[in-house]
């Protein structure tokens, strides 16, 4: 009869580990009621103890109550990526990093956003995925953000 070591509590993600998670997760900051005309920033996270080599980022927003004024790569995209490229779209923005030699790891900043306000809502989400590529090639799952849900008054 085989017997292998109970495991404990604590080694299955609880608040015990202070690492970050073994698989990427994102999340969307910002405040939570802002006025119309009001230019405001949001900044979407990453957390990974994965190496990342390729990443795609999308953020995707009601653009007829919100305007992308600016975005840019955030800290956790290292210096041997160069200086990736938010591409603003309606309703949406990407950026693909391509990080070979010095892969994604840890938490940071993945996009600086910068927004304004264009009409009033009770509601108006923006929320962000990431699509990564391990050092080796192989496909890592996609992850998606909570919304940031933004109140926007009149």
């Amino acid at each position: 009869m085989l017997h292998l070591p109970r495991a404990s509590p604590t080694s299955f993600g609880t608040s015990a580990d202070t690492g970050p998670p073994p698989h990427p997760t994102v999340t969307v900051d910002g405040p939570g009621e802002i006025a119309v005309g009001q230019e405001f920033d949001v900044t979407v996270r990453l957390a990974s103890d994965i190496g990342i080599s390729r990443l795609r980022g999308q953020v995707r927003f009601d653009s007829a109550a919100l305007q992308l004024l600016s975005a840019t790569a955030g800290d956790v995209v290292p210096a041997s990526a160069g200086s990736p490229t938010v591409d603003a779209k309606s309703g949406g923005a990407q950026m693909d990093v391509v990080a070979s030699d010095d892969p994604i790891q840890g938490e940071g900043s993945l996009m600086l956003l910068h927004f304004k306000a264009l009409a009033a809502r009770p509601a108006s989400s923006i929320a962000a995925q990431i699509s990564a590529m391990a050092p080796s090639g192989a496909a890592m799952a996609n992850a998606a953000s909570q919304p940031l849900a933004v109140a926007i008054k009149p």
